[in-house]
């Protein structure tokens, strides 16, 4: 089962905090931004106290600053300190 899968079919399991951001890795190592940023913060939004939820908040960050939306980026760095 893929990651696009496991989240589809499994949207309130505690690990799909966890399958968004390594769904969002394969798309930050192709420098495909867009897309890891849309999965990171599906990661953030799903479970938004899960393990993996600083991780995702930080490469939301670092893939917004990746597309030069730099305002944007603080923003998410901000939360992630807060």
């Amino acid at each position: 089962i893929s990651f696009t899968d496991f989240v589809k079919t499994y949207p309130k399991d505690p690990l799909t905090g966890n399958a968004f951001y390594w769904l969002g890795e394969t798309h930050y190592v192709r420098r495909d931004y867009v897309k890891a940023a849309d999965s990171f913060r599906q990661g953030f939004e799903a479970m938004p106290s899960g393990p993996k939820a600083s991780d995702n908040l930080l490469k939301l960050a670092m893939s917004l600053d990746a597309m030069k939306r730099s305002k944007e980026s603080c923003v998410v760095f901000k939360q992630l300190i807060a």
